[in-house]
């Protein structure tokens, strides 16, 4: 990656933690705590990954890639949250996460963060165009009721 790509891709990662920043902190301490906490770790990771070995069973190529690369982003942004560790990154000339995350990790979560990004803008746009049928529809009816009452009942079917 060139000079000038590494800078963008630092700017636009420190845009993302900017934005997580501002909409609050998930306390990942939270998730598994107690006395049973370390296996119930280990068998949700068993878990994640047996839903990664069914995306072979997926005969749509591009599904199974999609649902791959997904999954992936998935499993990297529950690496960060439950493995990462603070001290051993930064955005320092000198650090690096090499051997703590691969390059092909870090495509996969921002490809899958884009994807719910996308997602949670339709699902936007959907409610919006419902809700705009829903009150058309309403005013139809309105509409519909006001003409009906100004016929006579001799006139209505």
């Amino acid at each position: 990656m060139s000079e000038s790509g590494v800078e963008e891709t630092k700017r636009s990662l420190e845009r993302v933690v900017d934005i997580a920043q501002q909409v609050g902190r998930f306390d990942e301490n939270l998730m598994f705590r107690g006395v049973d906490a370390l296996s119930l770790r280990e068998e949700f990771k068993a878990h994640f990954r047996n839903v990664s070995r069914i995306m072979d069973c997926i005969e749509c190529e591009q599904c199974r890639l999609w649902g791959k690369v997904q999954t992936a982003g998935i499993a990297t942004a529950l690496k960060i949250l439950f493995e990462w560790d603070e001290s051993r990154f930064s955005f320092a000339e000198d650090s690096s996460v090499d051997g703590i995350i691969q390059r092909s990790e870090l495509a996969a979560m921002f490809n899958t963060l884009n994807r719910f990004s996308e997602s949670l803008r339709a699902a936007t746009r959907f409610r919006e165009t419902h809700r705009k049928r829903k009150n058309s529809s309403r005013k139809n009816f309105r509409r519909i009721f006001r003409l009906s009452s100004v016929l006579s009942p001799s006139l209505i079917p």
